[in-house]
């Protein structure tokens, strides 16, 4: 049996009947872990509420870190600073040169290419990287039809780079409320209709996401020497 996770749902700062809400709706949803994420400068308080809001309703819990630098410099200060606080790091990337540097930095898990306007750019991201690329439903619930059918198209031509370029794809809804949460097999198959296998769907809710949680989680917990490598520690007699 697959355990399922939502690896992006934004708890409204402060607003604990709206993160109960969503917590509960969660556990209906079939969601084993969940993955609260947050923008930087978040007071530690916040995070510990929403946290305990989750695990509450019997839901894995792994906190995130959305990163929106302004240019490289600012990355690079942002992930030294605030890699090894968080069980995910994701960077949003505002430009191009952006998108080059955090999809090449092993201390980034995943991107967002939302951003990227252009075929090309969204391509330069993507060749050569080692972050995984995060696909959010929510980006689909656009005011207007033309942003939408420009959203459309651009989740379709990251799914197709993805392949082309071998990297892993996560799904996650973005959520901001209990409305705006999927069910995981929903998510996987509306990614289906735009052009994912099946397969790579399904594991885009489940395995991938758990994979990405369980390897920061060996690593902030001191047991990993490195990508590959666990520590095993052995008393002595």
């Amino acid at each position: 049996m697959k355990t399922f996770v939502d690896i992006n749902v934004k708890p409204p700062i402060g607003e604990y009947r709206v993160q109960e809400q969503m917590a509960k709706m969660a556990g209906q949803m079939g969601l084993s872990v969940v993955g609260v994420r947050f923008p930087s400068g978040i007071a530690s308080s916040e995070i510990e509420s929403s946290r305990e809001i989750f695990r509450s309703r019997g839901l894995d819990v792994a906190v995130g870190i959305d990163l929106v630098p302004n240019n490289r410099k600012q990355l690079l200060t942002q992930l030294g600073a605030l890699r090894n606080k968080f069980e995910i790091v994701r960077v949003i990337c505002s430009d191009t040169k952006i998108a080059e540097v955090a999809s090449r930095d092993s201390r980034v898990d995943l991107i967002s290419l939302e951003h990227q306007k252009s075929f090309r750019s969204r391509l330069s991201a993507l060749c050569n990287c080692k972050s995984a690329l995060e696909l959010e439903i929510s980006r689909l619930i656009a005011p207007s039809l033309k942003a939408r059918s420009e959203s459309l198209k651009a989740l379709c031509e990251e799914i197709i780079l993805a392949e082309r370029c071998d990297v892993d794809i996560v799904i996650s809804s973005g959520a901001t409320n209990a409305i705006t949460l999927r069910a995981p097999r929903d998510m996987a198959s509306v990614f289906t209709f735009l052009g994912m296998p099946k397969d790579v769907s399904l594991k885009a809710v489940s395995n991938k996401p758990l994979e990405l949680i369980k390897a920061n989680r060996d690593r902030l917990s001191g047991n990993s020497a490195g990508s590959g490598v666990r520590l095993v520690r052995v008393k002595r007699q």
